[in-house]
This record gives structure tokens, C-alpha cells and sequence, in this order.
């Protein structure tokens, strides 16, 4: 762990990026959800970025919340990144019900195991990405989705080894483990946008995806594809 200077006011979690501007504060910054070059850290801790000089009245260089003007990071070029999903922009959603659903309610039953029907896919193509069975014949099951029509239905290439009956529920998101690209949240950046096309965001491999059935949630791990630390990646 080592501490940065901010520019503005960062949460707990928050991806940090190298802040290339020198007319700044900061030695890094938030990225935005789609930006996320030169990679750095984890923010540990919530800072309240401040220009106002009676602010910073701590005993010089620390006080109760640390160094004043920084946030404690945690940094490896090699570091795992877990990023729960939301069903949105904003971090804290939870998976989205209706157009473009993360979750989804069979309408039509498939005795091969290939086709999920619901008019709630919507438009937001996720193939590439990952379907698990949430309740009914292929509980806990997961493929990976290869074919979408808009607005009503989606498919896998290899069979749920059930047939897929009327009201059976399925989770599905824009990522698996070929995922090269994770776009964040809108508002903190601690969190994956889950509503979104494969292979859009910021530049983060995925290497694994961990569904819970039970409560609804999915999470990813992903690494940094262009890590500040790490000239090759």
C-alpha cells in the first residue's frame, strides 16, 4: 500500500488511473466508465478532496484519516480486480428484471435446451457473455450465449442438458472469461455495468464469473490490461 495525491474526492474501492495532467493535484484519478488506461490501484478509503486551505489544520504530514490530499492505494500490476455486476449504470442496482434484463422468464418451452425466449432481452446484444440457469429445470447450469434476436429470445450453442420450460429463469451478463473489455459504473466506478454490450469499457480481462442463484448477484474477476505498474500489459 502506498499513498497518492488526489484530484477529487474518491471512495472506498474506487479503480485509480494515473492522472497524466501536471497542471493538477493528483498523481491519480477516477477513470470514467469506459476510460481506464494506466491502471494503478484500489482506493482503500473514502477522501474528501478539498482547495480550502483552513481544511487541511492536521498535524503536518497526518491526521486521524491519514496524509492530507491522499488516498491510501493498493497497487500490483498483477492485481485482481472483484467487481460485482449491477443491473445499471449506478453501482448498488441490482439486476435488471425488464429491457435489457439480466434476468430472464423462459416464455416459450425448448425441449432441445437451446433457446430462451423473453421480450425483455431488448436490444443490449450480450453475446459472448455468460447465461446460468437461476430456477427450474437447469438451475445453476452455465452457457455461454451465441445468438440473440432482438426483443425476443436468446441462444447457446451447446444444450441445457434440461428442457427449458415455461417460467424457468435465467441470469445473464455481458461477460465471461474471453471478456477483454468491463465498463463500470456511472457513478463511483466500483462496480461492473451489467447492461451493456460484450466487449465494451474499460480495458480489463476478465478471468472468472461467479453467479449466486440464490440471491440474484453475479460478480467478476477480472486484471488490468494497462497497467501504469506494468509496461507490458
Amino acid at each position: 500500500m502506498a499513498r497518492f495525491h488526489i484530484e477529487a474526492t474518491t471512495v472506498a474501492g474506487a479503480l485509480m488511473i494515473r492522472n497524466a495532467n501536471a497542471a493538477t493535484a493528483g498523481e491519480v484519478e477516477v477513470p470514467t466508465n469506459t476510460a481506464g488506461v494506466d491502471y494503478v490501484g484500489l482506493a482503500l478509503e473514502a477522501v474528501t478532496y478539498s482547495t480550502t486551505q483552513a481544511d487541511f489544520n492536521g498535524f503536518p504530514p497526518y491526521r486521524a484519516s491519514g496524509e492530507e490530499g491522499t488516498v491510501g492505494i493498493i497497487f500490483d500490476p498483477f492485481q485482481v480486480i472483484k467487481l460485482r455486476v449491477a443491473g445499471g449504470t449506478a453501482a448498488g442496482t441490482a439486476l435488471a428484471t425488464t429491457d435489457p434484463a439480466n434476468i430472464l422468464t423462459n416464455t416459450a418451452v425448448d425441449a432441445t435446451g437451446l433457446l430462451i425466449s423473453d421480450v425483455d432481452v431488448g436490444t443490449i446484444d450480450m453475446d459472448g457473455g455468460l447465461i446460468c440457469g437461476r430456477t427450474g429445470n437447469n438451475a445453476g447450469v452455465v452457457r455461454r450465449l451465441t445468438v440473440q434476436v432482438n426483443s425476443v429470445s436468446v441462444s447457446v450453442l451447446v444444450p441445457f442438458p434440461r428442457t427449458i420450460a415455461v417460467d424457468d429463469t435465467f441470469i445473464r451478463v455481458p461477460f465471461s472469461k474471453s471478456t477483454q473489455n468491463v465498463q463500470l459504473d456511472d457513478t463511483v466506478f466500483t462496480e461492473a455495468n451489467g447492461i451493456i454490450v460484450y466487449g465494451t469499457g474499460n480495458p480489463l480481462a476478465v478471468i472468472d464469473v461467479d453467479f449466486d442463484i440464490i440471491n440474484s448477484e453475479v460478480v467478476i474477476y477480472c486484471v488490468s490490461r494497462d497497467s501504469n505498474l506494468n509496461p507490458l500489459s
